[in-house]
Order: C-alpha cells, then sequence, then structure tokens
C-alpha cells in the first residue's frame, strides 16, 4: 500500500537530473562550467527534495546514506585502479613519469634511497628534482606489493579517501545526511581528482586527503593532529 503512494515521477526526474548531472561533470573539462552544474544540481536536488513526495528520502536511516557513499567511494577506486593499469599494460605510460617513480621506488625497496638513472640521465635522488618526504608513506605498501599496478592502486585510493574527512567536516557543521552525502558524490566525481590519475602517478595524489584532514583538525581544534597533518602537508613537493 505504502508504494502504491509513491510519486515515482518525482523520483525519476531527481534520479535524472543526478545521471545528467553526473555525466556532465564527467565530460566537462571547464571549471567555471563546473561549478555552475554543481550549483544548479544542488539548487534543484535541494528545492524538490523538500516537497512532500519525497519524505521517504528523509526517513532514510543515516547509515543507508553512508554506506551508499562507500559503495560508490569503492567503486571509484576499482573504475580509476582497473582502467590505469589496463592503460599501463597496453604501453601507454611513458618513462617520465611513471618510469620514474617505478625505478625510485624500486630503490628505496632495495636500499631505502630514492635514485633514479632516467630522471637527468645520471645517479640522482630523485629528492634533487622534488622533495617529497611522503613518498615513504607507501613504503610499506610497496615492500609488501612490489609492482607497478601498486602505484596506480595506492593512488586511486590515496585520492578518494578524502571523501572520509570530507564528511567528517560536514557532520561536524550540522549538515544533514542527504547534503554531506551530496557533497560526497560531488568530490568522488569530480574530474579535477580523476583526471590526473590517468598521466602516470605523482605525489600529489597525497594533497587531497591530507589537505582535508588538515583542515577537519583545525575546524575540530585538535592541535597535535593539525600539527601532524601539517607537517605531512609540507612533505608534498
Amino acid at each position: 500500500v505504502r508504494l502504491r503512494k509513491i510519486n515515482y515521477d518525482s523520483y525519476i526526474f531527481i534520479g535524472g537530473l543526478l545521471l545528467f548531472g553526473v555525466t556532465a561533470l564527467w565530460r566537462c573539462v571547464g571549471f567555471y562550467l563546473i561549478i555552475a552544474i554543481t550549483i544548479v544540481c544542488v539548487a534543484l536536488v535541494n528545492s524538490f527534495t523538500k516537497h512532500t513526495d519525497f519524505m521517504l528520502l528523509k526517513r532514510l536511516p543515516k547509515h543507508f546514506y553512508t554506506v551508499l557513499l562507500a559503495v560508490l567511494t569503492v567503486g571509484m577506486i576499482t573504475y580509476i585502479s582497473v582502467t590505469t593499469i589496463c592503460a599501463h599494460r597496453s604501453y601507454s605510460t611513458s618513462t617520465f613519469d611513471m618510469g620514474i617513480f617505478i625505478q625510485m621506488y624500486h630503490s628505496m625497496r632495495e636500499e631505502f634511497s630514492l635514485v633514479t638513472t632516467c630522471e637527468r640521465n645520471k645517479f640522482l635522488s630523485h629528492f634533487a628534482v622534488h622533495c617529497s618526504p611522503a613518498y615513504y608513506l607507501l613504503y610499506p605498501v610497496y615492500a609488501l606489493f612490489p609492482h607497478a599496478e601498486t602505484l596506480l592502486i595506492a593512488q586511486a585510493v590515496l585520492i578518494m579517501s578524502g571523501v572520509i574527512p570530507l564528511c567528517l567536516i560536514c557532520r561536524k557543521y550540522g549538515f544533514s545526511k542527504i547534503p554531506t552525502f551530496l557533497f560526497g558524490i560531488m568530490y568522488i566525481f569530480s574530474v579535477s581528482l580523476i583526471c590526473p590519475c590517468y598521466y602516470d602517478f605523482h605525489e600529489n595524489a597525497f594533497l587531497p586527503p591530507l589537505l582535508l584532514w588538515f583542515l577537519y583538525a583545525f575546524e575540530k581544534d585538535k592541535k597535535v593532529l593539525m600539527y601532524v597533518f601539517m607537517v605531512l602537508v609540507l612533505s608534498v613537493k
């Protein structure tokens, strides 16, 4: 009986709007157009969800949105990992910069250094080019799985993990479950975060989660945690 009372047209409309928004964000390269699409979609969703037809969405438990966002995040990590690995195995990556980092992590595993030979045609520590101690954060993972694919998967996990501190910041400011969920969707489908994953491997992948954890610690006035992440942020380039 309850299912018969649901206005499915409204849900189909919102679903279509979100699908259009995600597709547009995925293919769009213009920053201002991305902002415009996001604002319009969020405004329309916010307006229509206040209608009585969407009371069911508000009655759904908070854990439903958390689990759904987690599933979408894992799905995006899987998609990025699989496609970047396929690109690497089909020789679509280059010596600059994928080859540099593969050799660097091999040196790190063998002698705990960051020596490369292909970056400047001589034995040289990568720190002479970009001083990024943050690379050592991935050392335990690479030591267990010494493969180029490990770096690509780690990059996808690092970037998408930023959705966790983002949601915690939303909770700190009292956002309800639906806006928090939408902020998470905006993050994991952001073209600015996804596209760099397809340009080999870079230490910039550390920045989204580290910066968001730093901001979360700052907003929560957790000074020790804030200084820890401040140091970690400064350890990237």
